[in-house]
């Protein structure tokens, strides 16, 4: 596993270092090389506005016919927004065993407490986290009586 540093967050003093996998390491030193190419002599990775970035993210969702993302039951915010990206790797890597406190620091969190609003399941979530409860406890029912 390879990693980046980032050096301004929302404050200047928040410093960390973002994990990558080798795959995204060899693209970004490809785009950096494709880049030299062009005049910009700035440090930002990627030279470009967030207005930009909103614009291209909403070209391609209209584009692959995406309106609207999420569940309605959890979240009022429908919007298709790049800052879904996040949300969506924070319930990835909490689905997949990451602990909150781990994904807290690659987020460059502050609080847990902000790190937590990123985890907004939906039904059909929480419907499989409840039927493995109870397929976990219906195994080891099953195994006491055989043995």
């Amino acid at each position: 596993m390879q990693k980046m540093r980032k050096r301004d967050g929302k404050t200047v003093e928040r410093r960390r270092v973002v994990p990558i996998d080798q795959g995204t390491l060899d693209m970004v030193r490809e785009y950096l090389e494709w880049r030299k190419q062009f005049p910009y002599k700035g440090d930002l990775l990627f030279p470009i506005t967030r207005q930009r970035v909103d614009q291209i993210y909403w070209k391609l969702g209209r584009r692959a016919g995406i309106k609207e993302i999420g569940d309605p039951a959890i979240s009022k915010h429908r919007k298709l927004h790049p800052h879904v990206l996040r949300h969506s790797f924070a319930i990835h890597c909490v689905k997949r065993g990451m602990t909150i406190e781990r994904l807290q620091k690659i987020l460059g969190h502050s609080s847990p407490t902000t790190t937590s609003v990123y985890l907004q399941y939906s039904v059909a979530d929480l419907h499989e986290d409840y039927d493995k409860v109870w397929e976990e406890d219906e195994r080891t029912e099953t195994k006491e009586t055989t043995d």
